[in-house]
C-alpha cells in the first residue's frame, strides 16, 4: 500500500492530462483575440461559477464536525473569503470588459436557468453532485482537482490575456487557487492512509475528472456525440488527441 503522501503524488500525475487539457483550450482560446461578445460569454459563466465556489465552500465549513482542527476551520474559512474576492474581481473585469456595469441579479440567474433546462454543471456545481459539504474526501478530491485545474487556467490566462488587467487579475487569482489545492492536498494526506480509503478516492476522484473533462468538452459532446459514453461521459481519460 501506499502512504497518504505517495497516494497523493500518485493522484497528482493521474491529474496531469486534465490539467493540460484545460489548460490548452485557455491557451487556444486567447491566442485568437477574442471579441468582446466572446470574452463576456466566456467570463460570465466563470464569474458565477466563483459565487458557487463561495456558497458551496461556506455550507462545508457549517458542517465541518466538532473535532475539525483550528488549522482545517481556518483555511476553509479564508477559502470562502476568496472565492467572494474572486466573484467581485470578476464583476469587476466583466464591467471593465463591457464598458459599463454588468446586471448580477440577471446573469446569477441566467447560469442557474441554463442548468436547469439544459442539465449542464458548473465546476462548483459538483459539489452538490458529490455532497462535498458532508464529506470530507469528495470536498478534498474538489479542493485537490478542481482548483488545481483552476489554478493552471488562471495562470494561462494570465500568461496569455492581451489585456493588462485581465492578465494582472487572473495571475491573483491563480495564486489564491494554489492555496486551495494546498487544502485539499493536506486533507487526502491525513484521510488517505488506508487501502480502503485509497481505493474510494480513486473512484470518485475519476468520476470527479470524466466530469471536468465533460464539462470542458461540452461543445464538442453535444456536436460529436460519438466522443461520449452511454452517460453522456468522455469515453477516455486521455481527450487530447480525441479532436
Amino acid at each position: 500500500m501506499l502512504t497518504s503522501k505517495e497516494y497523493v503524488k500518485k493522484l497528482k500525475k493521474e491529474c496531469e492530462p486534465l490539467f493540460q487539457f484545460a489548460e490548452n483550450g485557455v491557451r487556444k482560446f486567447f491566442e485568437k483575440d477574442p471579441s468582446k461578445e466572446e470574452l463576456i460569454n466566456y467570463f460570465v459563466p466563470r464569474v458565477v461559477n466563483e459565487r458557487g465556489n463561495c456558497t458551496g465552500i461556506a455550507a462545508r465549513v457549517a458542517n465541518l464536525p466538532n473535532d475539525a482542527t483550528p488549522e482545517e476551520f481556518w483555511m476553509l474559512s479564508k477559502q470562502v473569503y476568496d472565492e467572494a474576492k474572486h466573484f467581485r474581481i470578476g464583476m469587476d473585469i466583466l464591467t471593465h470588459i463591457n464598458g459599463e456595469p454588468v446586471d448580477v441579479g440577471e446573469i446569477v440567474t441566467r447560469m442557474k436557468n441554463r442548468t436547469k433546462e439544459n442539465g449542464t454543471m458548473g465546476p462548483a456545481q459538483l459539489m452538490e453532485k458529490y455532497e462535498s459539504s458532508t464529506d470530507p474526501l469528495a470536498q478534498a478530491l474538489y479542493s485537490y482537482i478542481g482548483e488545481g485545474r483552476a489554478a493552471r487556467n488562471w495562470s494561462m490566462i494570465a500568461k496569455t490575456a492581451t489585456d493588462p488587467l485581465l492578465a494582472k487579475k487572473y495571475d491573483e487569482i491563480a495564486k489564491d487557487e494554489r492555496f486551495h489545492a494546498n487544502i485539499g492536498r493536506k486533507k487526502l494526506e491525513e484521510i488517505c492512509t488506508t487501502q480502503e480509503m485509497q481505493d474510494k478516492a480513486d473512484e470518485l476522484a475519476r468520476e470527479f475528472m470524466d466530469d471536468l473533462y465533460t464539462i470542458g468538452l461540452a461543445k464538442r459532446l453535444k456536436n460529436k456525440p460519438e466522443l461520449a459514453d452511454a452517460d453522456g461521459c468522455v469515453k477516455s481519460h486521455y481527450p487530447l488527441g480525441a479532436n
